[in-house]
């Protein structure tokens, strides 16, 4: 089950409902993510198979 997310505004980190029942160990590194997005949004991340001929 996914914890709800509330209303956040453009360019902030979502913010979690105190009721909502999260795994505290299991986060986001928005840091990482970026650098992810930095290094592969113009060239593919060849340790992923490529689906080019089935549609993806």
């Amino acid at each position: 089950m996914r914890p709800r997310t509330a209303e956040r505004t453009p360019g902030t980190q979502p913010r979690v409902d105190a009721d909502a029942k999260a795994d505290a160990r299991a986060g986001y590194s928005y840091s990482a993510m970026a650098k992810y997005a930095e290094k592969y949004w113009k060239n593919y991340n060849s340790s992923y198979r490529k689906f080019n001929n089935v549609g993806g």
